[in-house]
């Protein structure tokens, strides 16, 4: 199935407030998810290649809507009322970008962080099993936590995951 899809996915786990969206942005060189002081991220947004920049919002009822680039944080949030209902609905984000790291075939999945809320760590576990590689955000402020050692050895025990990456941000 991987040889006929040609998709190597690359998720970006960690607690919340970790700065999973912003180290996305720094490898894309641009700021194209949203990102902000409170937990932000609600939905799983893929990144994945496109020569001209846009977004599409792919509901879990199987509808999809084209929407800009800057309006995400519209959608695929929990900084408002308004965009965590909407969030609610959306079974993931696809953005295409014309990014050097997802030009071979390559996927970067940003994640709700993990030890939010059940309903964020339900998101991102039901993703685990889809992808090849796993990069882990610490964040250097913070002390690594029993939460995040659980999760990691989560990881670890994952049949599917055959690579973790450790970054620490900030």
């Amino acid at each position: 199935e991987r040889i006929k899809t040609r998709r190597f996915r690359v998720a970006v786990v960690g607690e919340f407030k970790r700065g999973k969206s912003s180290f996305i942005n720094a490898l894309l060189g641009q700021a194209v998810l949203p990102v902000d002081a409170s937990p932000t991220t609600a939905t799983i947004n893929r990144i994945t290649y496109g020569a001209v920049p846009r977004a599409c919002l792919c509901y879990k009822d199987g509808s999809t809507q084209e929407v800009e680039i800057g309006q995400l944080a519209d959608y695929v949030t929990k900084l408002t009322g308004e965009s965590k209902e909407q969030a609610a609905r959306i079974r993931e984000a696809v953005v295409e970008y014309p990014s050097v790291f997802c030009q071979n075939y390559v996927d970067l999945i940003d994640t709700p962080g993990m030890n939010d809320d059940d309903t964020m760590n339900q998101v991102t576990v039901s993703k685990l099993d889809q992808i090849d590689l796993a990069i882990v955000a610490v964040s250097a402020n913070l002390p690594f936590g029993d939460t995040e050692c659980n999760f990691m050895v989560q990881l670890l025990e994952s049949p599917e995951i055959c690579q973790i990456v450790v970054v620490v941000t900030y």
